[in-house]
């Protein structure tokens, strides 16, 4: 195990945990990749800051990895190959950009490309990842999503294409402000509630959601054979523009703290788009929380 006596204890927990994290997904068939912390934008917004060099380029500096990783790789997803990468270092986002106001300066990662049905591994993959750096999973909780899903029932009851500010109000948990606005009695009413308040199962038949729900199950069995506890989201509280399919969050003992989230999306190859899965670890986070 390295030691470093020249930073402050604190930096040195870091990059010590990110040291362990990085040798134990390159054992497990990870390729570390390297990515700048500036690089030239073109168009995209990903939360982090921009600023104009000397000839009026646009840069902006590193908010977030798993968009970075897809630009670096998609010349090899091309090949239709299984492609395993890992990557660690410090990312810098606005303020009202930040997940829930969670600060992320560091962080640990893994994406696999050209892979499906990969969430349960994925979930498994960072709770192993988590203990390789020192923290335990006991009082830990998992909460589990699916993209569209929120907006799929939406649908189902209006009829018509969803309003933000009703998923808004989905993901606030707000059920009886939605059913007053909606007008709903009866099944629909008891069934949406049900399915917001993750307080039972039936809302899942009711509504026409079985396949998604079978792979919700499917990505938290690692977690609950672990011993941590597991919560359906409606609509997730923290989520990546880019994932589709189950997405997931791993938040501290206390319930407030986010100490790594991933999921499943579509990474974008030289040939069209690929499917993909990873999950990323606040390290700051999860010292916080009591690693070590």
């Amino acid at each position: 195990m390295m030691t470093l006596h020249a930073l402050p204890a604190e930096g040195a927990r870091l990059y010590e945990a990110q040291y362990l994290g990085m040798r134990w997904l390159v054992e497990r068939g990870f390729r570390p990749v390297l990515l700048p912390l500036v690089y030239p934008v073109n168009g995209e917004e990903d939360g982090g800051f921009r600023f104009l060099d000397g000839e009026g380029r646009v840069w902006g500096v590193r908010a977030d990895f798993t968009p970075l990783i897809g630009r670096a790789v998609s010349g090899e997803l091309a090949e239709g190959r299984t492609l395993r990468v890992c990557y660690a270092g410090e990312v810098a986002r606005r303020e009202a950009a930040r997940l829930r106001g969670v600060r992320e300066f560091m962080q640990l990662g893994f994406e696999s490309f050209n892979v499906e049905n990969e969430a349960a591994a994925t979930v498994e993959l960072l709770l192993g990842l988590l203990k390789e750096v020192g923290l335990p999973l006991e009082g830990l909780a998992l909460t589990v999503s699916h993209t569209g899903l929120g907006e799929e029932i939406l649908g189902l009851l209006t009829e018509e294409a969803p309003d933000p500010e009703l998923l808004e109000m989905l993901a606030a948990k707000d059920a009886d402000g939605v059913t007053s606005l909606l007008g709903l009695r009866g099944e629909a009413a008891f069934y949406l509630r049900q399915a917001v308040f993750d307080e039972g199962s039936n809302w899942v038949r009711f509504f026409g959601q079985e396949q998604a729900w079978q792979r919700l199950q499917a990505a938290a069995a690692p977690a609950r054979a672990q011993g941590v506890a597991v919560r359906f989201e409606l609509v997730p509280r923290s989520s990546a523009h880019y994932y589709r399919g189950v997405v997931f969050s791993l938040w501290g003992s206390r319930g407030k703290g986010l100490l790594a989230s991933g999921g499943e999306y579509r990474a974008q190859g030289k040939l069209g788009l690929v499917p993909a899965v990873g999950a990323t670890v606040a390290l700051d986070q999860v010292l916080a929380e009591g690693a070590w």
